[in-house]
């Protein structure tokens, strides 16, 4: 009848398939999700999950198809088959590479962790609840940073890593900002498991009973369970028998689940060795019997359900092809049950006889796939680092280039500025003897005499030589006369040429000197040319030109 249900299920869901919209995969995956972990019915889960993944496949839905795969590995996970588990996990983690998404990269590494905690791997659970950890941080994602920072901690207080555990329980109570009840407990519990393995038996019973009143307030069971577990064997190793039996026996009764009953009758059992009560002694062994019996045959039993739906999967997989095959060639059929048969006798002995070596086997591949994947990241991400250096070199070369050009150009002016002042200097200590020949009285009575020192003085100043140096300034500083007449076109030839002296960082003296004006001209021209360029008051004209 089950089966019965199985096969119907898939062929609405392959019927449904061909107009299926993205919003509709998603919400199928939704529903698969609801019957993995709140209904635990994994025979509706898995048909949806493949459904959908094939779906996406096709129509190239991305976020989808990895959804699905990943919520696959998680309902094998589920049903404690953890070869399907991680094999479809891998599939997700490539979907994940291939696409360059980190965060979904992160959560299905993640997955992979608590698989190889769940086997008892924990140095490899350590190893990808790391690389989950390292990727929250360089994405800035404070949720998932606790968290795994919480798993990691877990992690290596089993491993007995006391310091690195402690580093990351820090690091989750770091976050206050981030609210998340459960992931901060969780913390404090594996604080409080290693002040007990410290034997710091009065911070943990303090620590224990804050831990316990505020999962009580959040209702997290297991929390609660696992903490009075911790309170009671401190009371025990502290000699407090009273308190550790009064905790031992509110644990039994609110114990989430067998196993917590079973650690409570154990503790119970210690206690009672200690204080001579042989008769509590047989009481509560008499209660691990009975409750590892009970969790041996719900574990048996489980299994027995999990395999026998994994049978009913697979055949009502086989019975879906045929029904599809019979669609489209009719004349195949006969041909297409034989083969199925022969897949599933294939399949059962396969299943029965190999299993634990393809598990292995499959264990083996995801390793070095992620060791591949790894290696190729760490190759790209050099291959960025290079890149990175040899646009930095590259950026630093031209701006050394540049700032040698703008040292040039500026030693070229000073030069010319040296020059011209030199040049006026002379001219000037030229006309002063000029003057003084001139007011001789034999030279003051000869009228050719005074002729030939007018024509000096005339030649004096021609020799400024204007024309030479506006040439070799527009020379060495193009863009700057460019830039300037561009943007005050109402600038005559004398301020340009007043500007260009300011523009060498000239005194009022050298340029009043240069231009034969008083320096308080050479002030007032300057308040002047300042207006036109209509610069703010307290703005000063040298660096105004400098940004030129």
């Amino acid at each position: 009848m089950k089966t019965n249900y199985l096969i119907i299920l898939f062929i609405f869901l392959v019927h449904y398939s061909f107009s299926q919209s993205r919003e509709e995969c998603e919400d199928v995956i939704k529903q698969a999700v609801e019957d993995i972990f709140e209904r635990q019915n994994y025979a509706s889960a898995i048909p949806k999950l493949e459904s959908v993944r094939s779906i996406a496949e096709k129509k190239e839905y991305y976020k989808e198809q990895f959804l699905a795969t990943n919520n696959l590995g998680a309902a094998y996970y589920q049903m404690l088959d953890y070869g399907n588990a991680i094999k479809h996990y891998l599939e997700a983690y490539n979907l994940a590479i291939q696409k360059n998404a980190s965060k979904d990269e992160m959560t299905v590494l993640n997955n992979i962790a608590i698989v190889y905690a769940a086997e008892n791997n924990l140095e490899k659970a350590k190893e990808y609840f790391k690389k989950s950890f390292d990727i929250a941080v360089s994405e800035n994602i404070d949720l998932k940073i606790k968290l795994y920072a919480s798993n990691l901690a877990k992690i290596n207080f089993e491993l007995k890593n006391i310091t690195q555990a402690n580093y990351y329980i820090n690091k989750v109570l770091d976050f206050n900002n981030v609210d998340s009840d459960a992931v901060n407990l969780n913390a404090l519990t594996t604080k409080n498991h290693i002040l007990l393995y410290e034997k710091k038996y009065e911070e943990v019973i303090k620590a224990a009973n804050i831990v316990i009143e505020k999962a009580r307030g959040n209702n997290l069971k297991e929390a609660i369970s696992e903490n009075q577990l911790i309170l009671a064997e401190a009371y025990l190793a502290s000699k407090n028998f009273d308190k550790s039996q009064a905790t031992i026996s509110s644990g039994i009764l609110e114990a989430v689940n067998n196993n917590y009953k079973l650690n409570f009758y154990e503790l119970k059992s210690l206690l009672a060795l200690k204080t001579g009560n042989i008769d509590a002694i047989y009481t509560a062994k008499d209660s691990i019997v009975y409750l590892s019996q009970l969790i041996n045959d719900t574990q048996n039993k489980e299994v027995l359900e999990n395999s026998q739906l994994k049978f009913e999967l697979a055949e009502s997989n086989h019975h879906l092809i045929i029904s599809k095959e019979k669609s489209l060639n009719q004349r195949n059929i006969y041909l297409i049950i034989t083969l199925v048969l022969v897949c599933v006798i294939i399949i059962l002995g396969w299943v029965f006889y190999k299993r634990n070596l393809i598990n292995k086997h499959n264990r083996e591949l995801v390793n070095r796939n992620l060791k591949i994947a790894d290696l190729e990241l760490e190759k790209e991400r050099n291959k960025v680092k290079l890149l990175h250096q040899q646009r930095r070199e590259e950026e630093l070369k031209n701006a050394l280039e540049k700032k040698k050009l703008e040292n040039e150009i500026q030693q070229r002016n000073k030069q010319l500025s040296d020059k011209i002042l030199f040049q006026t200097t002379r001219n000037e200590m030229i006309e002063d003897v000029i003057n003084k020949i001139a007011k001789l009285p034999e030279i003051t009575e000869n009228n050719s005499t005074k002729t030939y020192i007018k024509e000096l003085k005339t030649y004096l100043k021609e020799d400024m030589k204007w024309e030479e140096f506006n040439a070799k300034f527009n020379h060495l500083n193009p863009k700057f006369l460019i830039q300037l007449k561009k943007t005050h076109p109402n600038l005559t030839a004398n301020d340009i040429r007043f500007l260009s002296f300011i523009y060498l960082n000239l005194s009022y003296n050298e340029i009043a000197s240069l231009l034969n004006i008083s320096v308080e001209s050479c002030r007032k021209r300057k308040e002047r040319v300042s207006k036109k360029l209509n610069l703010s008051s307290g703005k000063i004209l040298f660096e105004y030109l400098s940004t030129l």
